[in-house]
């Protein structure tokens, strides 16, 4: 008798899942992760204390969460790469900013009278063009740097992110698989309880 109740119990589990599959795989393929995940376990089905979830889901949740890794991991490289190239921009801008400040140290020993391009010119309106050159640099290795702060910081950001998915669906994962295996377990029990009730004759 018992041997009946559990055919039937699983009879209905099995035609639950088939008549919710279309409805929840189209809910799997809109929203965050999270909110998949949770529409996942929700129209699930119930076993006792545990969840019974068709691995067509899991795969189909799998799925999603590897296209965001490969996004995240695409934006990461991205990053990098505008890193890599503001670094030379810094290095580039920290060299000529040397070379304008050298150039300025020099100008300062010379005498009151200067040549600039063919014409003499007062020392002081000389010192004021170069300046305002060096101070415009300087202004653009500033901006360039906090440029390159920012970028940095996104990436940071993107790879704790990233970390932070990972664990979140190792852990789902596990869970899931520990779920799976006691449920059968039970399963396992419950028919051997009742193949030691009903002897075969």
């Amino acid at each position: 008798m018992r041997v009946i109740g559990t055919v039937i119990v699983c009879a209905l589990l099995a035609s639950n899942l088939s008549a919710q599959e279309k409805e929840v795989e189209g809910s799997l393929n809109s929203g965050t992760l999270e909110q998949q995940f949770n529409y996942m376990l929700a129209k699930s089905n119930r076993y006792k204390d545990f969840k019974v979830i068709k691995q067509t889901y899991l795969h189909t949740y799998w799925s999603h969460v590897a296209d965001t890794l490969k996004n995240l991991h695409s934006e990461i490289s991205s990053n990098q790469s505008t890193i890599a190239m503001q670094s030379n921009e810094i290095a580039e801008l920290k060299g000529q900013l040397s070379n304008k400040i050298e150039s300025l140290t020099n100008v300062e020993e010379e005498r009151d009278s200067i040549s600039f391009l063919g014409a003499d010119m007062d020392k002081g309106i000389y010192k004021k063009i170069m300046w305002s050159i060096a101070f415009g640099l300087l202004a653009l290795l500033i901006l360039t740097f906090i440029r390159f702060k920012s970028s940095k910081s996104i990436t940071k950001s993107t790879k704790l992110k990233l970390s932070e998915i990972e664990e979140e669906f190792d852990g789902h994962k596990r869970r899931a698989l520990e779920k799976e295996q006691q449920l059968k377990r039970e399963l396992q029990n419950e028919i051997n309880k009742a193949d030691s009730h009903n002897p075969p004759r």
